[in-house]
């Protein structure tokens, strides 16, 4: 019967995907330097990020997502983003139900078929799922991955599991090339490759161990070298401009350089200390207990509009706002206690590869990106909690002399109620955050489709780089907290505008570029948009002699000043 349960997951595929299927991928955010990048590659100038001033090497994405971007772009003749987006959007929709369908396989080796397919639907119906199936960066390729890796190495990770279904050299091959596939899709993919040599050994094969470590090694090694050569190459050492390799230029540093800052987003606080770095893991795990929750769940403001609207509809305040916290916090714990059981059983590698990944996260300095991280635990966490009620129910049916069938209903009934509430919440998703983009076809026509969070303030961004595309000059300079989607938008160099607490300091770094153009938008929801406006405008507000606004045509929209005189040192 496990053949019906890939169709149906499939059809379902189609039915959530094809309505979004028109259009660009959103390039927006990282997606623009992975597409940068995969144009770099596809010019043959290596690993470059083609938007900055003087073209630096990039040293903190692996190479693998904007190999996928240049591809495309080597198979279609072109870098137009209007060209190669569609071409992109339908290759992610691929990838999105090759995902789904890998969920199912592999939480079949740990759950009965029923259960492993209503883990399927728990993560197709995710709004983050989705919302990555929409925007071209590493997490649905990884998870990919990462599931492909979890399902054959999963097979055989306990003595009492079923025996492998593939030849054990088969197996190790495999296994080796999706970790390998993994570490250069993203970082924290060197859990996989850590696993791997893990699994040898956990066998006591020896041997093969230290020949897997070798691999691993090599692996990392590559891209450590090349991040070294680039690091101790004169680009690094006299870059183009005297901010271009700032601890906060996030873009064009390694993740250890942005680590040491207390705040990346607030660099002025100063480098982290053990007891900065201890408080960071504290407050990230505090955080993970509900993103955890929400990663199989709802967000957590979801939770709460949905809790006002019941109090509303009831006349009293039934549910208050905690509510939601509590309730994913518990889904975590739920989670926690089926990793627990599968360890228990000998079922070593989910819990651990859960484990090591969030150890890695933890100390990341990014708060606002454990939702994003989190998700991609989403299959995993499934299986445990699955495996979690199932037992529970089976033990109390046992206990109780129960029939079997309640068991399975009350498992059943669990989760239709996180599948109700990802209904309700992708269904309002689909009809609030979308908004009418446009892109020209490769026909030369002018359409419209529908794009994830393309609100007002984004529709009105760029038209302003529209406009600036036919006003500036070409070989000027554009500051702004878009940089890569400024580049695809105008072909413009552009650089992340300097964040220093003094406008002094700022305006000086600005004029070191030359930046010619400082863009300040009204980015509401995009963090690094509102820390630009920090340092931004108190720049033009102390220097109004020295930029000149030319562009503002809303109070929601962005706003193009052009630097008019350079001071003299």
């Amino acid at each position: 019967m496990k053949w019906l349960g890939f169709a149906a997951l499939a059809v379902l595929c189609l039915a959530l995907r094809i309505p979004r299927l028109e259009g660009p991928v959103d390039l927006r955010f990282d997606a623009g330097i992975y597409y940068t990048l995969g144009t770099s590659l596809a010019q043959g100038k290596g690993y470059r990020i083609l938007s900055e001033p003087g073209e630096i090497h990039e040293i903190q994405y692996p190479p693998l997502l904007p190999a996928v971007a240049a591809a495309h772009q080597l198979v279609l003749g072109t870098a137009d983003p209007d060209i190669i987006g569609p071409a992109l959007r339908w290759s992610y929709f691929l990838l999105f139900t090759a995902y789904v369908l890998a969920v199912f396989w592999t939480a079949s080796a740990y759950l009965a078929t029923g259960l492993a397919f209503l883990v399927a639907l728990i993560v197709a119906l995710h709004f983050r799922t989705n919302f990555n199936a929409d925007y071209f960066i590493a997490e649905l390729p990884f998870g990919l991955v990462a599931v492909l890796f979890v399902g054959i190495v999963g097979r055989n990770d306990t003595a009492g599991s079923p025996a492998g279904r593939h030849p054990p050299g088969y197996r190790a091959v495999a296994s080796g090339l999706l970790a390998l596939l993994g570490f250069y899709l993203r970082t924290v993919g060197i859990v996989l490759l850590g696993l791997w040599v893990a699994e040898s050994l956990f066998r006591r094969q020896y041997r093969q161990a230290a020949l897997r470590m070798a691999v691993a090694l090599l692996g990392v090694g590559a891209w450590q070298g090349y991040v070294a050569a680039v690091q101790g190459g004169p680009e690094y050492v006299e870059p183009a401009y005297p901010y271009q390799r700032a601890a906060y230029m996030m873009y064009n540093v390694t993740y250890g350089e942005n680590f040491w800052l207390i705040e990346p987003l607030r660099p002025e606080a100063g480098r982290a200390s053990a007891r900065n770095l201890l408080a960071r893991v504290g407050s990230n795990l505090s955080e993970l207990a509900i993103a955890w929750g929400e990663s199989i769940s709802i967000d957590r403001n979801w939770w709460v509009g949905e809790a006002a609207k019941l109090n509303r509809m009831l006349g009293r305040e039934l549910f208050p706002r905690w509510t939601g916290a509590a309730a994913l916090i518990s889904l975590t714990t739920l989670i926690l206690g089926g990793l627990v059981l599968l360890g228990s059983r000998r079922r070593w590698l989910i819990p651990s590869y859960l484990a090591m990944s969030i150890a890695l996260i933890v100390i990341a300095p990014y708060p606002g990106s454990l939702k994003r991280y989190a998700a991609s635990f989403a299959p995993f966490s499934a299986i445990a909690l699955l495996a979690l009620v199932s037992w529970v129910w089976h033990r109390l049916a046992r206990v109780a002399g129960w029939r079997r069938p309640i068991g399975r209903l009350a498992v059943t009934a669990v989760v239709a109620v996180i599948l109700a509430q990802e209904i309700h919440t992708l269904r309002k998703s689909f009809r609030m955050l979308y908004y009418p983009a446009t892109w020209v076809d490769s026909d030369g026509r002018r359409r419209t489709y529908p794009l994830l969070a393309y609100n007002r303030q984004w529709r009105l961004h760029d038209e302003a780089l529209a406009w600036l595309r036919h006003h500036a000059t070409p070989g000027e300079i554009i500051a702004t907290s878009t940089p890569h989607w400024a580049y695809l938008k105008t072909q413009l160099k552009t650089v992340q505008p300097p964040w220093e607490h003094d406008p002094r300091t700022a305006q000086r770094l600005l004029d070191a570029v030359p930046a010619d153009y400082l863009i300040i938008d009204n980015l509401l929801a995009y963090e690094l948009g509102e820390v630009a406006r920090r340092y931004s405008i108190p720049v033009v507000q102390a220097f109004p002699e020295r930029w000149k606004l030319i562009y503002a045509v809303a109070d929601s929209g962005s706003r193009i000043y052009r630097r008019v005189a350079v001071p003299q040192e």
